[in-house]
């Protein structure tokens, strides 16, 4: 697999501890999910599949 060559692993990859940091592009979404966790309020996430409602939650 020549096209490999100078590719590194994911071992490599700095996974952050948060997990609510490692959602990316769902900003807002985030910060309503963080403002519910300190006011320990429920959340209700609602969209179609795919689109990080679970990793949120």
């Amino acid at each position: 697999m020549d096209w490999l060559d100078g590719v590194e692993d994911t071992s490599t990859v700095e996974i952050p501890r948060d997990p609510l940091s490692r959602v990316i592009g769902q900003d807002h979404a985030v910060e309503l999910a963080k403002m519910a966790a300190r006011q320990r309020r429920h959340l209700l996430l609602v969209g179609p599949p795919g689109i990080g409602k679970s990793m949120i939650a």
